[in-house]
């Protein structure tokens, strides 16, 4: 049976962590695990990054548009604030 404190060794970080598995299920859980490693590159790396090359695309007034449109419904923002949009959003410094 695999578990979370099967997965994590907080007592020796340095350790390896072994899984012995019989021919019998071995494979299936393999599936599994590799199936579940998949699912989180693909939604932590891939999809940001593929949502941020197409918002890069996008002309700034409509992804204007679009943060007012998110903030008024009070949803989460589809893609970090660029630099320009995060310039624009700070107050200009008192001239000297």
């Amino acid at each position: 049976m695999l578990g979370n404190d099967m997965l994590q060794v907080d007592d020796a970080p340095g350790d390896l962590v072994v899984l012995a598995l019989n021919d019998e299920e071995g494979p299936e859980v393999i599936d599994l695990v590799l199936r579940a490693v998949n699912d989180l590159v693909d939604e932590l790396i891939t999809r940001p990054k593929v949502t941020s090359a197409f918002w890069t695309r996008i002309p700034a007034g409509v992804q204007k548009t679009i943060r007012d449109k998110q903030e008024r419904l009070g949803v989460q923002p589809t893609v970090a604030a660029t630099q320009d949009e995060s310039a624009a959003a700070q107050p200009m410094p008192p001239s000297a």
